[in-house]
């Protein structure tokens, strides 16, 4: 059909382009909001091995491995001190991304020994990327939240 054939048609079923165009807009961000949904939810499956992984690992001090990010976006007013991050922080990070290697988390995971040393600095860069706030009184209360948010321990 030619475009003028589509208009007429949609004319005479009382529609314009216009609303069949806003419609079909309005159904792509449906399909694209459910498929937002459904990404979080398999990152959401993953993490759930990594945190099992990660408690098995934490009973023996033994590496505890990264977390795909479930949440969109950075806290306002941090800005990563970590190289790798740095590189990010001029792009969304989507659902679903890897923490990728960092100077002090290397993606094969953290050691025992490099958890219990974590600066604010450090926590303050795994917090820009997963969008979580460590928070504690002091720097081994930011250092047992990080360690609860890889294993989903509270």
């Amino acid at each position: 059909k030619t475009l003028e054939e589509v208009v007429r048609q949609l004319q005479q079923q009382g529609k314009t382009l216009e609303e069949v165009v806003q419609q079909q807009q309005g159904q792509g961000q449906v399909q694209q909001q459910q498929g937002e949904h459904l990404r979080v939810l398999l990152v959401n499956d993953a993490n759930m091995g990594i945190h099992a992984e990660n408690c098995n690992q934490v009973t023996v001090n033994g590496p505890l491995r990264p977390l795909h990010k479930t949440r969109t976006g950075h806290p306002e007013r941090v800005t990563p001190e970590d190289p790798a991050l740095k590189q990010l922080a001029h792009e969304e990070v989507p659902v679903g991304t890897l923490l990728p290697s960092l100077q002090f988390f290397p993606v094969e995971g953290i050691s025992h020994k490099q958890r219990v040393c974590l600066t604010n600095a450090q926590i303050n860069d795994l917090a820009w990327f997963y969008d979580e706030d460590f928070a504690g009184e002091n720097i081994g209360l930011r250092r047992d939240a990080v360690t609860a948010f890889l294993t989903r321990r509270s």
